[in-house]
């Protein structure tokens, strides 16, 4: 449990970053496309092993726009976040890794997949799952000093008084078996999540989640698609609560430079 939720901290902490980042700055701008991601040339079914490879980038967060530069200068070995083994490495910020299913936690999809892969609610009342197998999935990877996860963010709109951006995001879900997967659109408060179905086969599979947000909220979207252009992002752990701090006290001063 405390593995599982440190990944969903994880990712909570980088909408927060992106939220206080963007909501700075009065301007317009898109990101630049990446080049050479780790989308397995498109593929969406990788096998029982996972491997992967490419270059990691930096995400800087600017007052008008968010840039990727890649990664350069740092070596290191790479964890799988389920259960801390070493899966692979970086070197001179190339990523080199292969994850077997050994190496993960596996649990009940009938009790879980539907809540910690496709964001249902605690009664997983708007997923079905045609059979009830053991599944395990990466959300991140990491180093003693980073998170390492497949993000990218485009179509940054800003004005004084809103905001939008799309948020896309690769996870690996490895299944036993072949498994047949439905949602329904639903609404829970400010977040929407459209309907989908595809079939998760046996090995490992590249699920996509987009993430469009706006001043009404969010909508989440899911696939199986495995884009290049979505790139091994590389985030500083000690650099979360630094950010989260130094745009907050920004976007206050713009909100009321007298407090």
């Amino acid at each position: 449990m405390l593995k599982r939720l440190r990944i969903t901290i994880g990712f909570i902490m980088i909408l927060m970053v992106i939220m206080l980042a963007f909501g700075c700055s009065d301007s317009k701008s898109d990101t630049p496309k990446t080049s050479g991601g780790d989308g397995n040339n498109g593929a969406v079914h990788l096998g029982e092993i996972l491997k992967s490879h490419g270059q990691v980038y930096l995400t800087d967060f600017g007052l008008n726009s968010v840039n990727y530069s890649k990664l350069t200068g740092i070596n290191d070995s790479l964890y799988c976040i389920m259960n801390d083994v070493v899966v692979g490495s970086i070197n001179d910020g190339l990523i080199e890794c292969e994850v077997t299913p050994d190496m993960i936690d596996l649990i009940s999809a009938e009790e879980s997949m539907s809540v910690y892969i496709f964001d249902d609610t605690a009664s997983n009342e708007h997923t079905q799952i045609s059979k009830d197998v053991r599944f395990g999935w990466i959300n991140f990877l990491y180093t003693p000093d980073a998170n390492v996860f497949r993000g990218y963010i485009s179509n940054v709109r800003l004005t004084a008084t809103s905001l939008s951006f799309t948020l896309e995001t690769v996870l690996y879900v490895y299944v036993e078996e072949d498994v047949l997967v439905s949602g329904q659109k639903f609404t829970k408060d400010d977040v929407t999540r459209n309907g989908f179905s595809f079939t998760l086969r046996e090995g490992w599979n590249a699920v996509y989640r987009k993430i469009d947000s706006s001043n009404r909220g969010f909508t989440i979207s899911f696939d199986l698609k495995n884009p290049d252009y979505v790139v091994w992002t590389w985030e500083l752990i000690e650099d979360y609560r630094s950010k989260i701090l130094e745009y907050d006290h920004i976007r206050r001063e713009r909100i009321n430079p007298f407090q």
